[in-house]
């Protein structure tokens, strides 16, 4: 059943294609598509080695994720900005390639320590991004973890 769905997927991904002049790969438009959206739900910051937000941080966020490639996010009891602990919201722009989304902010965002995060779950339901620095080539016992559980507005 699965492998008939996927099928189905992709044919439908290429049959649209016909209908994008100018599009070079469906597949990537089509799955950037699958993200443009409002997300709400949590963020937890902790350390890597952490498996829950026990000695993390836990906070309420709302992504946005428009068609030009722009974003916002907003949180809430958690300061967005650096020097002002007030301020909830960051911007920017985000771009996906394959199961990797990354989001540029216009400025330092605390909210954000990570510039590309993992994609998990499937769509519609929900996604997940998740970005650690214990996947860099140099791992510290500080490492640090952030992961973003959100589900379609």
């Amino acid at each position: 059943m699965r492998a008939k769905l996927a099928v189905a997927g992709l044919l439908l991904a290429i049959g649209g294609a016909g209908c994008d002049d100018g599009i070079d790969d469906p597949v990537v438009i089509k799955g950037r598509v699958a993200l443009v959206g409002t997300w709400t739900g949590t963020a937890e910051i902790t350390t890597a080695e952490d498996i829950g937000p026990q000695d993390g941080t836990v906070f309420p966020v709302l992504l946005d994720l428009d068609k030009d490639g722009r974003f916002e996010l907003i949180t809430s009891n958690y300061p967005a900005s650096f020097t002002d602990p007030s301020r909830r919201v960051c911007f920017g722009f985000w771009e996906r390639e394959g199961a990797t989304l990354e989001l540029f902010p216009v400025e330092a965002c605390r909210a954000l320590p990570f510039a590309r995060y993992t994609i998990g779950r499937t769509f519609p339901d929900g996604l997940t991004l998740d970005a650690s620095t214990a996947t860099s080539p140099v791992h510290t016992p500080g490492s640090i973890r952030i992961r973003m559980r959100l589900d379609r507005t």
